[in-house]
This record gives C-alpha cells, sequence and structure tokens, in this order.
C-alpha cells in the first residue's frame, strides 16, 4: 500500500504523463535487492542518487533538456525530474547499472524515507 502511495505521489508529479520510468524504477528494484525496499527511498535522495550518478556530457544534456521542456514549472525538483533523469539512463542503457549502485549503497529502509545507507570504504 506504500509503494502504490509513493507511485502516485510522484507520477502526480509528471505533467506530460510518463509513468514508464517509475514502472522500471520499481520493477528493477525488486529484482535485484527486493529484501532491502529501496522503492521507499525519498524523492529528494532519489534526485540525489540521479544528479550524482556519472554519465556523458550528452546525456546529461538531454536530461537538462528534458526538465526544462517537460518539467518546466517543476525543473528537476520533483518526480517529473526524476522520471527524466530514469528515463535518459533507459535509454543510455545505464538503467540497471544505476539501480545496482542503489543495492549496493544502502542497506535497507524501514520505512518510507527512512533509508539507512552504508558508510563509504575508508580511503587507503
Amino acid at each position: 500500500m506504500k509503494l502504490l502511495a509513493i507511485l502516485a505521489t510522484a507520477t502526480t508529479l509528471i505533467p506530460w504523463g510518463e509513468t514508464q520510468p517509475y514502472e522500471t524504477y520499481y520493477a528493477t528494484l525488486k529484482a535485484q535487492c527486493p529484501m532491502k525496499r529501496l522503492e521507499w527511498l525519498a524523492p529528494s535522495i532519489l534526485q540525489e542518487e540521479l544528479l550524482l550518478y556519472p554519465i556523458s556530457g550528452e546525456a546529461r544534456r538531454r536530461m537538462e533538456t528534458g526538465w526544462r521542456t517537460r518539467c518546466p514549472e517543476h525543473g528537476f525538483d520533483s518526480g517529473c525530474g526524476n522520471a527524466v533523469a530514469m528515463h535518459v539512463l533507459i535509454e543510455e542503457g545505464q538503467f540497471s547499472s544505476f539501480v545496482s549502485g542503489l543495492c549496493r549503497s544502502y542497506r535497507a529502509c524501514a520505512e518510507v524515507a527512512l533509508c539507512e545507507r552504508r558508510s563509504p570504504a575508508p580511503a587507503r
């Protein structure tokens, strides 16, 4: 039930009606690390992870164009912006790798927006 509430909240901020990136996100999380409940990551945390994910300059430009054209009232700071970024990663064939990184980076979520990030490895 909580997942439905998250999906409903995220997709209401997508004026262009593109829910496929979120559906792919939830399905990929379920396939790669279902016990961690990472679908409960807060949209702002997902946003941060998407911004930090290394992609080509061309892909980054496509994201920025998408934010301006598909999310003019919200920019990147919304479920719409996350959907645009995920859409670009899917097109680039990097989405599975992105989700794998999330699975490695987080221990688990105890509830919505309460997720424990793993400590970074000590520098050597």
